[in-house]
């Protein structure tokens, strides 16, 4: 049986919730496969699905949720989505999207790590 911790209590989760758990996170693919919808962190999760196709909604709804998990990966995951010959996705768009979004949310991380010309 998995195990929460929590600073007040300690939380059970019974095999019917650890089932649902597990299952929450899956899907079936184009070909009628079972798969992953989330890996179940959310930064992980805007790595493998924000592409350059990705909408410009759901990469600020993947960004949204990887910066409540963890600010600085989210922060990087933005850097690699420009990162150009072999150092990220080449995701100019993308990139743009999100820093934009960056810029609206967090000026002052933009602004302190925005290089100096």
């Amino acid at each position: 049986m998995k195990s929460l911790s929590n600073q007040a209590t300690d939380l059970e989760l019974s095999e019917e919730e650890e089932d649902y758990e597990k299952h929450s996170l899956m899907g079936i693919t184009e070909n009628y496969s079972p798969t992953f919808i989330s890996s179940g962190n959310p930064c992980l999760d805007f790595f493998f699905h924000v592409v350059p196709d990705t909408s410009p909604g759901d990469l600020i709804r993947r960004l949204e949720l990887a910066w409540a998990h963890n600010s600085l990966t989210a922060l990087k995951l933005i850097c690699n989505l420009r990162g150009v010959r072999g150092t990220g996705k080449s995701d100019k768009e993308g990139f743009y999207t999100a820093s934009f979004w960056l810029h609206h949310y967090h000026p002052k991380t933009l602004a302190g790590n925005v290089k100096d010309s």
